[in-house]
């Protein structure tokens, strides 16, 4: 009796498991005397009408999977339309754009940053990358902070266009313009 109704368990439970996979995959379990021969081969792919998928719309059917066309930066407002990193990088009720430029796309000149769209090449206070400051007194130039046309690196300070050395220079000690009294600077700071 104990193996009849073991038997008759593990029946319901094999019916129950087969309807889930159906209502997942939205095929039909197999039936019959070879039901179970193919147990361990792989599922193929779910197959789903184009724009039909299970759940709250408006999901759409793209390339295998569903997918949020109002939101994916990859399937943005159609299957296979990808927002451009730079200038458009985020998908906006299905329409890419900069959220910096209230929604819009940037120019083809211009990066979208959190702050709206930014020449990153010219641009001293997002010079190469969103946010990337030029110390004082240097320019932006092809995504680069100069002095005057020449890279000026830290412990450099860029004054009146001169690369001058911060640390050692007595007119300029620490910052453009701090003059030592003493005419001695050492490591940025005067003595005394």
């Amino acid at each position: 009796m104990k193996g009849a109704m073991r038997h008759t368990r593990d029946l319901v439970v094999l019916a129950l498991l087969s309807a889930m996979v159906a209502a997942c995959t939205g095929r039909a379990p197999p039936t019959g005397p070879d039901a179970g021969a193919d147990a361990e081969s792989p599922p193929d792919a779910p197959s789903a009408p184009a724009d039909v998928c299970p759940g709250s719309a408006p999901r759409r059917y793209c390339d295998g999977e569903c997918v949020w066309p109002l939101t994916d930066r990859s399937n943005c407002g159609a299957c296979g339309h990808v927002c451009d990193p730079k200038r458009a990088p985020e998908c906006l009720e299905g329409t890419c754009g900069c959220t910096g430029n209230d929604g819009g796309p940037c120019p083809a000149d211009r990066f979208c940053c959190w702050t709206g769209c930014q020449d990153l090449l010219h641009d001293p206070a997002n010079c190469g990358g969103c946010a990337l400051q030029c110390p004082p007194g240097q320019a932006c130039d092809d995504g680069a902070c100069r002095c005057a046309g020449a890279p000026c690196l830290p412990p450099g300070l860029c004054c009146d266009g001169r690369c001058l050395d911060g640390l050692h220079d007595p007119e300029n000690c620490g910052a453009c313009g701090n003059t030592c009294s003493e005419k001695v600077c050492n490591n940025g700071l005067c003595p005394g």
